[in-house]
């Protein structure tokens, strides 16, 4: 999947502009979530790109563009975000949605690693560029195949035969 936060200035605006307006093309997907103490709802909302728009034909493949919603409860305590990204994929709600749901599994699984394993959060490293270089290393270590390939300089062919010539 290739997808972009709509962060910069005129993108946003456009984006924001054409969910501001009725749109026949509007998909929606609505889940909800209950786990522990918590429950999440996620709404995505997704509109083919507007072919007419001069903002969109910057950036080249975009198919769809889209919002999530999302409201999290804690312990009774609500908060509440909201994002507009631009995607290459086609304009169905649901995979979109499932798309975004499985990037943030992935996200908090690696961060759970590096965090019980690493123990990320209690380290102490905090002058100069050392927390980066730390970081780096323990990323490394969490994906030693990139290493291997970095060390031996990845051609698009990795095995043995192929690095002993």
């Amino acid at each position: 999947m290739k997808g972009y936060a709509a962060h910069e200035r005129g993108t946003l605006d456009a984006v924001v502009q054409a969910f501001d307006e009725e749109h026949p093309g509007l998909r929606q997907c609505k889940t909800t979530e209950k786990n522990r103490n918590r429950r999440e709802t996620r709404e995505v909302a997704v509109l083919p790109v507007p072919r007419d728009s001069q903002v969109f034909a910057r950036w080249a493949g975009v198919a769809t563009i889209g919002t999530i919603y999302r409201a999290r409860e804690i312990n009774g305590k609500l908060e509440e975000s909201q994002e507009f990204f631009i995607t290459s994929l086609p304009c169905k709600v649901r995979a979109i949605s499932q798309h975004l749901r499985s990037h943030w599994s992935i996200e908090n699984s690696q961060h759970y690693v590096l965090d019980v394993t690493f123990t990320e959060d209690a380290s102490r490293i905090r002058k100069g560029n050392g927390p980066e270089i730390t970081s780096v290393f323990r990323r490394l270590s969490y994906f030693p195949q990139v290493v291997v390939l970095i060390l031996w300089g990845f051609s698009g062919r990795v095995n043995c035969r192929s690095r002993r010539a």
